[in-house]
């Protein structure tokens, strides 16, 4: 397992605006989600599954550049 970062990364100038964007994404998935799970809609259940891997992918993209930040202030 990886080491973890410090919340002070996320909250770079360099990374806050992407890392903002994906948390929020990620809670209106989660809630996008509950309403699909809810009402038995298909179609909005798979736009949620579709939404939720880029997310991910971003999620992804934002860990990889809060490491590369925290990199030099470890050393």
């Amino acid at each position: 397992m990886t080491e973890p970062y410090s919340f002070r990364t996320l909250a770079r100038p360099t990374i806050a605006p992407e890392a903002l964007a994906s948390f929020v994404g990620l809670g209106s998935v989660a809630y996008m989600s509950g309403v699909a799970a809810r009402t038995g809609d298909y179609v909005l259940a798979g736009l949620a599954v579709m939404a939720l891997l880029g997310l991910l992918v971003a999620l992804n993209r934002v860990d990889k550049r809060a490491r590369e930040l925290e990199e030099p202030t470890t050393r």
